[in-house]
Formats: C-alpha cells, structure tokens, sequence
C-alpha cells in the first residue's frame, strides 16, 4: 500500500517537470494529523455531522518540505534548483446553532531558487539558471493570493501566508432542490479568505516581510460527486481576481498543482 503512494506520488511530480528534463526531486513529508483529520479541509468528505478537528484539544498541523534539482539535459534550458515547503492547520472553532463545521485554515507557504540569477539589460529583467516561469517562487492566481492574475509576481524567493475561515451552515437547501440531484450536492460552505505575502531578489526575512501584498475575499464551496468545487474572489490592491475551481486552495502534502482545474472569470 505505502509502495503504490510513493509511486503515484513520484508520478504526479515527473508529471509537472519540464518534458524531457531530468529532475531529481527530494521529498519530504509529514502528515501529523490523524486520520480523518480535516478531511472537509482537503476536499474530502467528512461523516455529516462530525465536526473537522472534532476531539482534538491540540491540533497538529500537516507540512511537506520540497526540494527540486533539474541538470539542465535534454530539452532543459539550463540547469536549476528550488527549495521550499509549506504547513496548515485547521482549528476547529466549535458549532453553534446555525452551523455544522466552523474552522480556521491557516497556511505558511515559502519557496526559494539559489541557482537562479537575474540581472538587467536595457532596462528590462532577464533570469539565469532558473526554473520556467510557472514553476518559480511566484505569487498571484489560482493558488496562492489569488486577488492578482497568475503569476504577477516571481523572483528568486517568495513567501505567503493565508487564512480562512470556513463554515458549513446547518441550512443546505441545495440537495434538496430536485433538479439538482444529478450533482449529488451534500453541502455547500461559506468562505472568508485574506492573505498576505511578497516575493524578493534573495531569502531576507526582512525584506520579504516588508511591503506585502494582500487580497481578500469571499468564497463558496459546494460538495459536488464528491469533489469539492470552489468560487473564490479576491480584492487586491490592483484590483478583483474571481477563480472558478476544483479542490480546496491548500493542497495535501506532494500533490502537484501545475496545472489549474478551472478558470479565472
């Protein structure tokens, strides 16, 4: 069984490489929930009425540590090396009498490329030894401060923090609605999310913590053939981001999010 997740996980990370590239990816991971354990959080379905977090007087958060080398062979550019990871917590804040699951998600994000260097020419920024542009410490779109067009903003280092608050109220109209039974909605969830985050030249603590960018937002998630689907939108400072998309914003530990299901209104 554990033979069979390392090998779906080590595919699905080949699979968001570079074609042709030959990448050696480090992984390290540690899931210290225990199971069961915000499953609602991770686009999961819980038991209905059992609350995400339910019996745990210390939450213990989820994190993976990432590192990734490509050699620069084949059709790879140049070669190039990223470091990062990131954790979550979800604390349970209780039920009251409107709702069913009431939760705080918290995320730490943070990513960091040595290799790759950047210098100017004629005014313009130009980069070396670094990973292609989707694959950079970056910040804006489906995933990470999602109140900015995709990948806004990319440097050498990145940092972003995130929270939401995420509650299913006890009134689910929606799957009992007729024309709607084809979906097999079993709960609808209100969101509000706010992050903050900035990229830089280099990993200073300080500067990346200085001037941060910040969106918030609403949200609604809907379980939908028991796949959890979101409408996310984000007010930044340089304007609206609205993202249709599968799957909660926070991943579980190694799974690859290149490639976006969904799409920016």
């Amino acid at each position: 069984m554990l033979k069979h997740k390392l090998k779906k996980l080590l595919c699905s990370l080949i699979k968001s490489m570079p074609l042709g590239a030959l990448t050696l990816t480090l992984l390290a991971v540690a899931a210290l929930c225990p199971g069961g354990t915000a499953l609602a959080e991770r686009g999961m379905s819980p038991p209905p009425k059992v609350a995400v977090n339910e019996g745990q007087k210390k939450p213990k958060p989820t994190w993976v540590l990432e590192g990734t080398r490509d050699f620069g062979l084949s059709d790879s550019a140049n070669p190039w090396t990223r470091v990062g990871g990131e954790a979550a917590l979800y604390l349970n804040l209780g039920d009251y009498s409107w709702s069913r699951h009431n939760v705080l998600a918290l995320q730490f994000w943070s990513q960091y490329s040595p290799t790759m260097k950047v210098y100017t020419q004629g005014g313009d920024s130009y980069f070396s030894d670094a990973p292609p542009h989707y694959m950079r410490p970056n910040l804006g779109g489906f995933w990470r401060l999602r109140g900015y067009n995709s990948y806004r903003f990319n440097d050498k280092a990145a940092i972003l923090y995130t929270a939401e608050w995420r509650v299913i109220p006890k009134w689910q109209p929606l799957p009992k609605i007729s024309w709607l039974n084809f979906f097999q909605i079993d709960w609808w969830q209100f969101v509000a999310l706010g992050e903050l985050g900035r990229v830089a030249p280099d990993y200073d603590l300080g500067e990346l913590h200085r001037d941060m960018k910040w969106d918030a937002g609403p949200g609604l998630r809907l379980m939908v053939m028991k796949a959890v689907c979101r409408l996310d939108v984000a007010m930044g400072e340089e304007g609206l981001g609205v993202y249709a998309m599968v799957g909660h914003p926070f991943k579980k530990p190694g799974q690859s999010k290149s490639i976006p299901r969904g799409f920016c209104l």
